[in-house]
């Protein structure tokens, strides 16, 4: 039930709210990990949860092992991909030469952050621009902190 948070009814109502223009669209999936492509780039999504660490706060080591070995089990299956896009950490970064995306939370520290790692980020979300020809052109922190 890694769709049962915050961030997940978020999307849904973006979804909503956004559905009248045909050129923005939505996939919100429930499962743990959700492989799409735009222009021909492959990104595997997923929750981020299963990283494993012994650091406090973001694992970056640690996910840049755990993407290594996505990518590994991906590929002898015949699923490669080119980017890794997790959330969980409640921290946006793009990390390992553009490959993986960590993105931040709709609603920044909650009472969860606060007592597992005694803080949290500001409301942040990723903004990853692609183009039909060069790939992935760039990468966007949006700032949702008093947007209201």
């Amino acid at each position: 039930h890694r769709f049962d948070n915050a961030d997940w009814t978020c999307y849904q109502i973006m979804r909503q709210r956004l559905a009248r223009h045909p050129s923005i669209t939505f996939e919100v999936p429930k499962a743990q990990t959700h492989p799409v492509e735009i222009y021909d780039r492959r990104i595997l999504c997923q929750h981020g949860d299963g990283v494993r660490s012994s650091m406090v706060g973001v694992p970056w080591g640690g996910i840049v092992r755990h993407e290594a070995r996505l990518r590994n089990q991906y590929a002898a299956q015949g699923i490669p991909f080119d980017h890794l896009a997790i959330g969980h950490y409640h921290e946006a970064n793009v990390v390992s030469n553009r490959r993986i995306w960590v993105n931040g939370s709709v609603k920044g520290l909650d009472e969860y952050s606060l007592q597992a790692f005694g803080g949290g980020q500001p409301p942040t979300q990723l903004l990853i621009p692609f183009h039909p020809r060069w790939g992935m052109v760039g990468a966007q922190y949006v700032d949702l902190e008093g947007t209201g």
